[in-house]
């Protein structure tokens, strides 16, 4: 935070899947997420909480941190921090900053991983509409549809091919189709409540 001049500090979560769960689920690393490498700035659309340091200042700068609205979905983590970068905030990579999280069991099926993966297409979509990561007019929304519409029919074409070449191979085209399903269910007003 200090090397860098940053008011926020990410860091990786390295998930510890146990060894009893189904082979396809260690194959395909569905709990692994994406890292930076130490200093860079992390991009909007990757923002979540989980392995974060931030200056008590920006926080406090806040009236309302986390917004009402999201209510029993999710998404509110990364919204604040989208806002706090808006406003100012730097926030940056630490990639020696490791956490560990035991992945529990209720979370090894295709079920979760799938309905994950719609909220994290909802909360995208719902991003993307509040001009989260830039303004966005009703041009920019019919390419949003257009674009997951797409995306929703190849994923789910490939996890068909895919079938043969593995459950995990299969899998990860589902999760993205269930992805892109969940951008387009915003849409029509549909969400999901994950934490309901």
């Amino acid at each position: 935070m200090e090397l860098y001049g940053a008011d926020g500090v990410l860091g990786p979560v390295v998930p510890i899947v146990p060894d009893a769960a189904p082979k396809w689920i260690r194959r395909g690393r569905f709990y692994d997420f994406p890292r930076l490498g130490t200093g860079e700035v992390v991009p909007l659309h990757r923002m979540r909480f989980g392995n974060i340091l931030l200056r008590g200042k920006q926080l406090r700068q806040e009236r309302a941190p986390f917004d009402p609205a999201y209510g029993l979905t999710t998404g509110e983590d990364a919204d604040l921090l989208i806002r706090l970068v808006q406003k100012g905030a730097k926030i940056v990579w630490c990639d020696d900053a490791i956490v560990w999280e035991p992945i529990e069991s209720t979370r090894l099926s295709l079920h979760w991983l799938l309905q994950r993966s719609l909220s994290g297409g909802q909360e995208f979509a719902r991003k993307t509409i509040a001009g989260r990561y830039g303004a966005v007019g009703f041009a920019g929304r019919l390419r949003l549809i257009a674009r997951a519409l797409a995306q929703l029919l190849i994923a789910g074409a490939l996890a068909v091919v895919a079938i043969p070449f593995g459950r995990h191979r299969a899998a990860a085209w589902l999760i993205k189709a269930s992805a892109n399903l969940g951008k387009l269910s915003i849409f029509w007003g549909w969400r999901y409540q994950e934490y309901a």
